[in-house]
């Protein structure tokens, strides 16, 4: 591999931190230029490198669906426990009445 995909593999939580923060500094006017940057470059991208591009990202997609789904079930299992401790809060005050 070349010296720069393992030095993005190592740096990857920091590279995006970084671009993060570079992006949130932009001013409205600047982020709706790099945007439309993007889209004109996807509209002028060759057959072949629009697959690569496609694949790449539904590589990315799959290896985070467990995680989302783990996350999904988390969050929907606290919604429902929440819930549940309010609508017993709530019949505890009714009784007391």
């Amino acid at each position: 591999m070349t010296y720069w995909t393992e030095y993005y593999k190592k740096n990857a939580e920091k590279i995006k931190e970084r671009q993060k923060n570079r992006y949130e500094n932009l001013s409205q006017e600047q982020k709706k230029e790099l945007l439309e940057k993007g889209k004109i470059k996807r509209k002028t991208e060759a057959k072949k490198e629009r697959e690569v591009r496609l694949s790449k990202q539904k590589e990315r997609y799959l290896k985070n669906r467990d995680a989302r789904l783990e996350y999904q079930k988390r969050y929907n299992q606290d919604k429902k426990n929440y819930t549940k401790q309010l609508e017993e809060k709530l019949k505890s005050l009714e009784n007391r009445s």
